[in-house]
């Protein structure tokens, strides 16, 4: 358990900022925030807290990991009709201190936290939730005094069990820009019709919490087909968070230009634009990027690995590549049996992709921000392997 605890950023307590009144949040208007005398206000820590607590309710209403929080109201209606939750503040003490993922300037450090982010996925899969809110800023690097920093997982307010389809589980949550493509339209994207991976292989897993190493080979082609289940409305399956996981590291990457030499790759910047510039194909873009590495305007030849991020980033990009690929290939065969044993051993491909990428990555690359420019600025340098 202790092992499995630190995956997660801990909770100590949660109060609410605001108060709901017959349905509406009501704010305290010009009150400040440090007034005993609102809701707002200072508020004394029990002596005796439980650190073992997956979550509370944290930010909003409506986490199925608490019953201490009043009903949610849908209030609007938005892209293909998801109702939007009504979203109420509170305040929240931690029990670990953390750096956002958005805040890593670390190649390394950002693998770590990919890593054990993807861990924490994997736990909440065997316990048959799914977090449903994955973003770049609900995944932290937790520095440790005297051994290699983690990362961990928090803002579990949105997590529901599989089971669960009530109106509030299907609605549509996370931020849109880490969304994976099922999750932006609604609808399952990868049927049994439109399956172009005929690629088979046997694959070695590993269990961050056991530290067993399986061998899952795929079943064969002459095993007795399994039942046909109806095809279910579209809900968010682990696969999803995994995917959200993928575009959150994704962004930071292609986000991201080394600190020594600060220039982005040649079509770096037009690459991000097409997968989180939310134009009319984004989701059509997602999808194929996914599928093959590969994404170009249409006007111009594909982009090559070398073109799309700068050199040093390479084995970054390369082993993200290997997660997308592991994630496009998991989809098809759950929607083509419903099955939900399809999800952990999938979730294990990408741990130990993840791990590998940590082995791979050198300690002192440092990286920055690199903002939207109007122009790259690089040249390929044809040189690189």
């Amino acid at each position: 358990m202790d092992r499995a605890r630190r995956y997660f950023i801990p909770i100590i307590t949660s109060w609410a900022v605001q108060d709901v009144v017959q349905g509406m949040i009501m704010t305290p208007g010009d009150v400040e925030d440090d007034d005993p005398n609102s809701s707002a206000g200072v508020f004394e820590l029990p002596r005796n807290v439980a650190y073992d607590q997956l979550a509370s309710a944290t930010r909003s209403l409506g986490t199925s990991l608490s019953g201490s929080y009043p009903p949610v109201t849908a209030v609007t209606r938005r892209a293909n009709g998801t109702p939007r939750m009504q979203r109420q503040r509170w305040r929240t003490v931690y029990g670990t201190v953390g750096i956002p993922l958005n805040n890593v300037s670390n190649a390394r450090h950002v693998s770590i936290v990919l890593r054990d982010c993807s861990a924490a996925l994997m736990l909440l899969t065997q316990a048959e939730y799914r977090h449903r809110d994955i973003s770049l800023y609900n995944m932290y690097l937790v520095e440790e005094k005297v051994k290699e920093p983690s990362g961990a997982l928090s803002d579990l307010e949105y997590a529901a069990d599989w089971n669960s389809r009530t109106a509030l589980h299907t609605i549509r949550t996370g931020t849109p820009i880490f969304m994976a493509a099922e999750k932006l339209l609604g609808r399952w994207l990868y049927l049994p019709d439109n399956d172009d991976d005929d690629e088979s292989g046997t694959d070695e897993l590993s269990d961050p919490f056991t530290r067993a190493r399986t061998i899952f080979v795929p079943p064969s082609a002459d095993q007795a087909p399994q039942v046909n289940m109806p095809k279910p409305k579209s809900w968010v399956t682990p696969l999803h968070d995994a995917e959200d996981l993928y575009w959150v590291a994704v962004y930071k990457l292609f986000y991201s230009v080394p600190a020594a030499n600060p220039v982005p790759a040649p079509r770096q910047v037009e690459i991000r634009n097409l997968l989180f510039g939310f134009g009319p194909d984004t989701t059509i873009n997602r999808k194929d990027f996914i599928s093959r590495g590969r994404l170009s305007d249409p006007w111009k030849p594909e982009a090559t690995d070398e073109e799309m991020v700068p050199a040093a980033f390479l084995p970054w990009w390369l082993s993200l590549k290997g997660v997308g690929k592991a994630i496009k290939k998991a989809h098809y065969p759950y929607q083509a049996s419903w099955s939900n044993d399809v999800f952990y051993p999938n979730l294990q491909r990408t741990f130990l992709i993840y791990t590998k990428l940590v082995d791979a990555m050198p300690t002192d690359l440092e990286i920055a921000v690199y903002p939207d420019p109007k122009e790259d600025a690089a040249r390929i340098n044809k040189s690189i392997p």
